[in-house]
Parts: C-alpha cells; sequence; structure tokens
C-alpha cells in the first residue's frame, strides 16, 4: 500500500478491504479535485457506472454521481 492510504488506514478515516486498498493504490489521485485520495480523509469508495472508484472526501461522492462520464 501507498504510504498515503496506510497512515489514513492507521489514524481509522478509512478501512479498505485488501482489493480495495489494491484499486485505490493503482488509482492514487481523486479523480474530482485531483488531489492524492488521502489529502482530505480519503480514500472514500463510490460505485458508479458499474465500477468502483475512489475520492479523496465524501465532499466528493455527490460530484461524482451526478455527472461520472469526465471522470
Amino acid at each position: 500500500r501507498p504510504p498515503e492510504i496506510r497512515i489514513a488506514q492507521e489514524k481509522g478515516r478509512q478501512t479498505l478491504s485488501p482489493e480495495d486498498a489494491e484499486l485505490a493504490k493503482k488509482q492514487n489521485l481523486c479523480p474530482v479535485t485531483g488531489l492524492s485520495l488521502d489529502s482530505m480523509g480519503g480514500p472514500v469508495p463510490v460505485d458508479v457506472a458499474n465500477r468502483r472508484v475512489f475520492v479523496c472526501c465524501k465532499g466528493c461522492i455527490d460530484k461524482l454521481k451526478q455527472d461520472p462520464e469526465p471522470y
């Protein structure tokens, strides 16, 4: 796991399954803000368009779900 995801998990901000942790590691950046997935308490998993995407915070969930195409 990248250090930022491990740190988030250690702080109890977000607990990811091993599979989700691997997906988040590959994604690395929030598609909404362009920031690191751990920059605002994430990674936060979101299921959109039949796939799992991660965002940096709960505030990005609605924006992603409202218009997932650009992301």
